[in-house]
This record gives C-alpha cells, structure tokens and sequence, in this order.
C-alpha cells in the first residue's frame, strides 16, 4: 500500500492471488486512487487451508470467506486459472465478467528435444527412464506418494530413476524417509531456475505432477505442468480433475492411483519399454501445448480481455460451460 502511492498514473491494477491479501492491495488502489483491478486467482485461497486444516478457527475462517467475497465483488473482471476455479467464483459471484486463462506454456523457452549425453552423464542417469518432480515440497504436495511409487519400481524397474528438484517445508522430511526406506532410485538435486530446469527436462521422460488428497487441489494449475508439457514430456497425475482429463483426452499421460503403488508399475512399465510408445505421448504432449496452452495465444487473450474495444467480442484461451 505504501508503494501504491508511486503508481498514480494507473489505468488498471492487475491482482494475482495468492495470498489472499493481495486483494486487499487492489481494494486500497481502488479506494484511494479510484483504480479499477482484475483480480487474478491462481489458488483458491482460504478454501485451500481450509481442507488441509491449517486454518481452523471459525472465526478467522468466516473473516477470509467474507474478504475473499468482497475482493471478488469489487473487482471489474475475474480471472480464473482453471475449469475448478472458474466454477468456484461462479457460484460466489454469479454475475461477475470472468475470464478463464489457465497457465501458459513457454513453447519458445522450452522444446521439445532429444535427450542430451552431457546432461545424463550431469545427471548420472545415462541409459534410464527419468520420471522427475520439480516445484514446491509442501504438505499440499504429499511427496510421499512418489516415494511409495519409487518404493514399488525400485526391484521390478530397476531402470527407473525418480528426481526430486525443488525447497519446501516438507523438503528434509522427504530425504529422510527415502533414506530411511533405503530408495535407491530416488535422487534430490537442488530447487532450479529456467535454465536448470531446461537441463533436467532435457533427461526426463515423465513429469510427476502430485498433490494431496483433496478435492481443492484437484482445481490447481500448476506451472510445472505447463512447463513440461512444453517441454515435450509425458505427464503423470495423481490427482483426479481437469489436469488428468487433459492428459487421458489426448493421450499425452497418465493418471495413477497415488494410494495403489503397485499400479505404477504397471502402467509405467509399458512405456519404459516401448520407446514408440513414449515418444508418441511427448509428441502430443507438446501439441497439447502449442495448440491450448502457448504463450503469445494467452497474451492475446488476456489483452483482448483488458481492451475496452474487444469487450464485444471477448477471447477465451480454454473452452469451458459453467
């Protein structure tokens, strides 16, 4: 807020969330500087703290509820990432302008590409199928999950390899358990940026995408998703929802039961040893991207949405009825 006071000459504030104190920020340059906001919601935030219970005081669970409300309520158009959510506001403000843009792809940044000797040898992963992690290890990861996967594969796949690239609350615990449980075939390496991440995605097969079991977290959207499907790569989902739906609609991954390990390696073993198999789900992996979710498309889109001009004629990135 106190920053805002350098911003007067302001068209249009753009308020992404989470937190969902953000909006209070877009409230007080509405009040004080008379400017409109859009009100971007990534996460839906407090209903996510609210199932995995770290918000459980009545009290300040009615207070959230209330702000999250007025916030979507006094913005001039809502900002959906994803079917989930765009669903959750409908239901809170039925009547609010909301456009649904999921996450982009950056499908000039990331290619897809053959897998490169120098980053397997970088890697120590030389002749292996990669499945890899990469992102924040929280509780609303449940990393545990891929540790039970890593668990079942690690006798019956033994050319299997799991990496887990990423800093979270949850970090040390992960490590310990791997090691406690003697996982062989599981691999740290450190949280990365583009760059690195480029490097890892170039010697993995399959992107795990993983969340804790609750209904909430099935409405994400998360960017390693997006990232690794511009990147070519198969994905595999442990949560049910519209990230599953993609990935089975055009056959670009697969979703396993996170709570039936020994089903990971029977749907997994298919493509460790069909190389066709695995190169056509990364092939259309990387259509998914480029025809849904590319970035330049997104970018017209969320212009098209924020020019008064195209108001007749609004863009959507994704189709969806709700």
């Amino acid at each position: 807020c106190y920053k805002a006071s350098s911003f007067k000459k302001v068209d249009l504030c753009y308020a992404t969330s989470t937190p969902l104190t953000v909006g209070l920020i877009a409230l007080y340059f509405k009040r004080r500087f008379n400017i409109p906001f859009y009100f971007e919601v990534r996460d839906l935030w407090p209903e996510a703290p609210v199932q995995m219970r770290t918000i459980s005081n009545p009290l300040l669970k009615n207070y959230l509820y209330r702000l999250e409300k007025n916030i979507c309520k006094k913005a001039e158009r809502l900002v959906a990432l994803s079917p989930g959510i765009a669903q959750y506001l409908r239901r809170i403000v039925p009547q609010k302008p909301l456009l649904l843009l999921p996450n982009l792809s950056d499908c000039q940044f990331f290619r897809k590409a053959d897998k490169n000797l120098y980053h397997e040898e970088q890697f120590d992963a030389v002749d292996k199928f990669v499945v890899s992690y990469f992102g924040a290890i929280g509780k609303a990861n449940h990393l545990e999950y891929m540790l039970h996967a890593a668990e079942a594969c690690q006798h019956t796949l033994s050319d299997v390899l799991f990496f887990i690239a990423g800093n979270g609350s949850e970090k040390q615990k992960i490590q310990q358990m791997a090691v406690n449980r003697q996982l062989h075939n599981v691999r740290f390496v450190p949280a990365q940026n583009k760059y690195g991440l480029l490097s890892l995605l170039n010697i993995t097969d399959a992107a795990y995408i993983c969340f804790a079991d609750q209904p909430v977290l099935q409405t994400n959207s998360p960017n390693k998703f997006f990232d690794a499907l511009a990147a070519g790569k198969m994905c595999i989902t442990t949560t049910p929802g519209w990230l599953t739906q993609l990935v089975e609609e055009n056959q670009c991954g697969l979703f396993i039961d996170p709570k039936q390990p020994e089903t990971f390696v029977s749907r997994l073993a298919p493509f460790v040893h069909d190389r066709q198999r695995l190169e056509s789900y990364q092939h259309q992996a990387r259509e998914l991207a480029e025809q849904q979710f590319d970035k330049n498309k997104h970018i017209e889109n969320l212009l098209a949405a924020i020019n008064p001009e195209a108001e007749k004629q609004p863009a959507t990135a994704y189709s969806l009825t709700v």
